[in-house]
């Protein structure tokens, strides 16, 4: 887990310093891909208020990974979903409001 986090934090500060270059109203937007894998519930979470205080919104998917933090203010979830044996996937969404997760499709 500190190993991820030795190489995201140092990524999270370049992409800042360089979106800052941008001024004022620029999107600040981070994409990814199966975040914080192997790293425990205490350093994802400190990651998460990382990126809150370097104010990026973010795109992740993960397998695992929800980002219902208490540190998380704000944050729509879509998850996947493959019925047994359906010809389809689902997209069931919630939201997460700092404290609690609740179903955007009244599941």
């Amino acid at each position: 887990g500190e190993k991820g986090m030795a190489m995201d934090v140092p990524l999270f500060a370049a992409g800042s310093a360089q979106d800052h270059k941008g001024g004022e109203g620029r999107p600040q937007l981070l994409g990814l891909d199966e975040a914080f894998a192997g790293v425990d519930d205490q350093n994802i979470s400190a990651m998460f208020e990382l990126m809150g205080i370097l104010g990026f919104d973010y795109i992740i998917n993960s397998q695992a990974l929800w980002g219902c933090y208490a540190c998380v203010a704000d944050l729509d979830i879509a998850e996947m979903h493959h019925p047994p044996n359906a010809p389809v996937v689902t997209i069931l969404r919630y939201h997460w409001n700092g404290t609690q997760c609740t179903s955007e499709d009244g599941l």
